[in-house]
């Protein structure tokens, strides 16, 4: 019987209690996403009025981070999708190594990212949803500094399922890809 009191006080006390504060107020106070108003502070971290902890409001420094090298990265593609963005291709995915991962994103959000520099945050806010962990880096940053581009014809190496470097250009002439090793 004594754990459903407990229970129930437990509930009762996250429930909002309607203590908010005018904005105009000269007390502390901060806004409270529970109960969608300005509340009083309670141990510098709760809501005087549901006692929950304010919920911290996020900056997307990580994300801005990703799209900067993913413009270094893709800065030749973005050029040419502003000259003519192609509509059924909006969703065209770019990877972007950074760190110790590997991320995907739309073109469409690296572009907007690169040109709008009025509404950094909202561009941001939007390009969060869409960016996705595709997994761990394989290249160490020296080798992919080395390999970026074939030195015969000057396309963009790739790597295969085995983890040998190869040019889909060359590969596609029958010209043999073991030389770039």
């Amino acid at each position: 019987m004594a754990l459903i009191s407990k229970l129930e006080k437990k509930r009762l006390k996250t429930e909002c209690r309607g203590r908010h504060l005018n904005p105009h107020s000269p007390k502390e106070k901060k806004w409270c996403s529970y109960c969608e108003a300005y509340c009083g502070i309670l141990r510098k971290k709760e809501c005087d009025c549901c006692e929950r902890e304010f919920q911290r409001k996020l900056k997307y420094v990580w994300v801005a981070k990703i799209l900067n090298r993913g413009i270094v990265i893709h800065n030749k593609e973005i050029t040419d999708w502003l000259s003519w963005p192609y509509p059924r291709e909006d969703r065209r995915w770019k990877e972007i190594p950074f760190g110790g991962a590997v991320y995907e994103i739309p073109i469409k959000y690296i572009a907007l990212y690169g040109q709008n520099r009025v509404d950094i945050q909202g561009v941001l806010k939007l390009a969060h949803k869409y960016l996705a962990y595709k997994g761990v880096r394989v290249f160490i940053p020296d080798d992919e500094e080395k390999f970026s581009e074939c030195p015969k014809c000057g396309e963009g190496l790739q790597l295969d399922d085995i983890g040998y470097i190869y040019c889909p250009r060359c590969v596609k002439n029958n010209m043999h890809s073991q030389e770039l090793m």
